[in-house]
């Protein structure tokens, strides 16, 4: 009687122990999945960043590049408003030093 009882016992145990190794080595392999996993998406996502900041940094380049154009076009028409200014100053001083009837004929 005892001895079946034991064998029994000692069958259900070996089950257990077999049954918990499985489960044990499955969650091992789930967590390593996991893992894996979560590596991937890490390196997706730094690669992803990594595009993103290239793309922002060359939209960034490209503005930069047009406000500097800005600028330049903007200083260029201030020293051409200048220069005309200056001629226009020269001529309206060359026309205050000349007498009245310079511009009848013969003074021209």
């Amino acid at each position: 009687r005892k001895r079946g009882r034991e064998k029994r016992w000692k069958k259900k145990k070996r089950l257990l122990y077999s049954y918990r190794q499985k489960l044990d080595e499955e969650a091992r392999k789930a967590a390593e999945e996991e893992r894996q996993r979560e590596e991937e998406d890490e390196e997706r996502r730094k690669e992803y960043a990594r595009y993103n900041e290239e793309r922002v940094g060359y939209r960034r380049r490209q503005y930069e590049q047009k406000e500097e154009e800005k600028k330049e076009l903007m200083r260029m028409r201030e020293e051409e408003e200048e220069e005309r200014q200056q001629r226009l100053e020269a001529l309206r001083a060359q026309v205050k030093n000349r007498p009245f009837f310079a511009g009848c004929r013969g003074w021209g």
